[in-house]
């Protein structure tokens, strides 16, 4: 959460320096969401270790999936938008900014140890044995979103009935 609001207030302000500077457009108006996505989407790409996105509602479906490759052509594709002649109406110096947070975000949690550290807590503060996709029967290299929103759900359940189904 602290990521995804950084990256939209960075953002934002990227957006008026660079207005400031006679380059952008002081009227625009910019809230910082597309921001904040950027961020986040950064954040991920570099800190995810999966291999396979499963595709939801279609059994037994799986794609290859390269974070790195992502956020690289993410980030041409942006680049490429922004120095593209025409009336783009896109504020791409919040989006620079989000993807400034994300990546400052990124480094510190690898200096920091962020993989040697346990991943999971339960609610007495001690080491969960499992997460919600292994929980949901998913291999530690997948991405299988409908799972994890059934194991969330269950989770939820159970939490709201006091532990019973």
């Amino acid at each position: 959460m602290g990521t995804y609001i950084s990256a939209g207030a960075v953002g934002t302000l990227f957006s008026l320096y660079w207005a400031n500077l006679g380059r952008g457009n002081i009227t625009a108006h910019s809230v910082g969401a597309s921001a904040a996505i950027w961020g986040i989407s950064v954040l991920y790409c570099l800190l995810t270790d999966q291999e396979k996105i499963k595709i939801p509602f279609v059994k037994d479906q799986e794609v290859a999936f390269w974070p790195k490759m992502l956020l690289g052509a993410f980030i041409v594709l942006e680049i490429f938008q922004s120095f593209k002649k025409g009336t783009s109406t896109a504020d791409h110096a919040s989006h620079y900014g989000g993807m400034f947070v994300g990546f400052v975000t990124a480094g510190y949690m690898h200096a920091n140890g962020w993989k040697d550290r346990p991943r999971f807590v339960d609610r007495e503060g001690g080491n969960a044995e499992q997460g919600v996709q292994e929980r949901a029967g998913v291999d530690g290299k997948t991405v299988d979103v409908g799972a994890v929103v059934k194991e969330g759900v269950r989770e939820v359940k159970e939490s709201l009935t006091g532990g019973g189904k």
